[in-house]
């Protein structure tokens, strides 16, 4: 359970269920090519990327991580993780497409090098990357913060979409 009332981890699953019977089977790839950056597609299974990786998700967004800092400061001398851990922070951003769609930190987990998953947090740096609803080829970029406990090594940053595969960028 999490402070807003239903574990991400249950709505996931029955918003997978409610997709899988209506859903088409027919995954959408596609790549798109700017002189700055590639753009990757997201495969029907779980990816792993790079730091740096734009990659076209199912659910219509580009995301990017731009960049992880392990320890992450706060914002200010009050914004302290808690004890035994650190702050671990992935600088996000993500892209509508060619519908309207959302993104929320709460996607993202940090997976570590014996498979546990780390949610996100409160604190850490700012601007923060807050639930936002994007229309087509709008962006929003933020920073998405993780307690990490101080044994333990942190090895993916992975988004998990309301269905389908998520996607995984290594962190090392």
């Amino acid at each position: 359970m999490t402070r807003h009332g239903w574990h991400p981890g249950v709505l996931t699953v029955l918003l997978g269920l409610v997709v899988v019977g209506c859903g088409s089977t027919t995954p959408k790839t596609g790549t798109e090519t700017t002189a700055a950056q590639a753009t990757v597609p997201a495969t029907t299974q779980a990816s792993s990327y790079k730091v740096g990786d734009t990659v076209d998700t199912r659910q219509d967004l580009k995301i990017t991580l731009h960049d992880w800092k392990l320890p992450a400061q706060g914002s200010s001398t009050y914004d302290t993780p808690p004890a035994g851990s650190k702050f671990g922070a992935a600088d996000v951003e993500a892209c509508a497409r060619t519908k309207a769609t959302s993104i929320n930190p709460f996607r993202f987990t940090v997976q570590m090098a014996d498979n546990r998953r780390i949610e996100h947090g409160i604190g850490g740096p700012r601007p923060s990357l807050n639930h936002t609803e994007l229309q087509p080829d709008e962006c929003v970029r933020g920073w998405v913060t993780f307690d990490v406990p101080d044994t333990g090594t942190p090895t993916y940053l992975v988004f998990t979409p309301y269905s389908g595969p998520g996607t995984k960028w290594s962190l090392s």
